[in-house]
């Protein structure tokens, strides 16, 4: 019996010396009674120089309180271990942020003997947090910036393109003759487009600074169907063929002002960037899987070479094709209205072998 005892006993002593977490045992009072290397290593101490301290010797005065309190709550039995995050000062005076779980030991009639502590330096974690934080602050207000930016530019922009506009009319009735000087058509067209692009700039402000956005279940059909008809003279005069494989009751959750936007610009996209003398054909199809609706619209286009365009493909007025109406704009406004609403969306190209982009979008579960 006193063979096995002592046994357990220089275990026990192995295990508190040889773990690579800090380990010590303090007296009913706090003071150090030992310290494993570990400990001592992360702290700067010698073991004998611990002997002559109290925990709260090296806790921050800040954590102090919580130590005392825990003491007397563990001896007087309230809690039977305590653990916390906690700082305390190494012998160089360098803060040690440290996680800490500590037990009281007490004899066979209950009575407290000692406490036995694991201190577990998280100093690292907490730095890496604390960056992390810094430049979530950061990119916040820089997109804060940026978006106040956006829109003061856009306010100004607006007026120059009123007051402009307001002289065109003027123009137009005070010297009708005007209108019959090449360059009239000239302006009126740089007018407009500066128009569009304070439209342009406004959506994306708008889509960015929304907040508390309130999603609602949409089927997918009523809107494809929806969208379909009020596009029904492009697809005819294309002579577009559109196979739509959707389940009647899928439902996403989404802005019904949102989805339509995407889908209108996928499919008009597809129509528009066919190939020459060809008719455009484009396949629609849903996958569930979770919680998520995958979303597949596919054509067989013109396509798009990713490996020179992949990077700026959802960039702001780039263009990929030389096409009268093409501004740049339509996929970057998408990109923002599918991630505003939860989303995501991924594309795959070929050159002269079409398109498919795929979109993540979250599906309405009934409770």
């Amino acid at each position: 019996m006193t063979l096995e005892l002592g046994r357990r006993e220089q275990l026990l002593t192995k295990t508190f010396d040889l773990s690579a977490v800090g380990m010590v045992t303090l007296n009913l009072k706090g003071k150090f009674l030992d310290a494993n290397k570990s400990f001592c290593n992360t702290f700067g101490y010698t073991k004998k120089e611990l002997l002559e301290l109290t925990f709260l010797d090296i806790t921050h005065p800040d954590d102090k309180n919580k130590g005392r309190q825990a003491i007397m709550d563990m001896i007087d039995g309230k809690i039977n271990y305590f653990q916390a995050e906690k700082r305390y000062f190494a012998k160089n005076g360098k803060t040690v942020w440290a996680y800490i779980s500590s037990t009281v030991i007490r004899d066979n009639n209950g009575t407290p003997l000692h406490f036995i502590t694991q201190i577990n330096d998280i100093s690292q974690i907490k730095t890496s947090t604390k960056k992390i934080v810094n430049l979530l602050d950061t990119t916040e207000n820089q997109n804060k910036r940026l978006l106040n930016f956006a829109h003061i530019v856009s306010h100004n922009l607006r007026s120059h393109f009123s007051n402009l506009n307001m002289l065109l009319d003027l123009a137009k009735i005070e010297i009708p003759e005007s209108t019959d000087n090449e360059i009239y058509p000239l302006i009126k067209q740089a007018v407009d487009h500066l128009g569009e692009t304070v439209d342009n700039l406004n959506e994306v402000a708008s889509i960015n600074t929304k907040k508390d956005i309130q999603l609602e279940p949409i089927s997918l059909t009523n809107t494809f169907n929806n969208i379909t008809n009020s596009i029904a003279a492009q697809i005819i005069a294309s002579k577009a063929e559109l196979s739509i494989n959707l389940n009647d009751n899928l439902k996403v959750m989404a802005i019904p002002a949102y989805l339509d936007s995407i889908i209108l610009n996928f499919l008009t996209n597809a129509i528009k960037y066919k190939k020459p003398n060809e008719v455009p054909k484009i396949d629609i199809n849903a996958e569930i899987t979770d919680h998520l609706v995958i979303l597949k619209i596919r054509d067989y286009g013109m396509g798009i070479d990713l490996k020179k365009h992949g990077e700026k493909l959802f960039g702001m007025y780039k263009t990929f094709h030389k096409h009268e109406d093409s501004r740049g704009i339509g996929l970057f406004i998408t990109k923002n209205q599918i991630e505003a609403i939860g989303g995501k969306v991924d594309v795959e190209s070929e050159v002269n072998i079409g398109t498919t982009f795929t979109i993540e979008l979250k599906k309405y579960e009934e409770n």
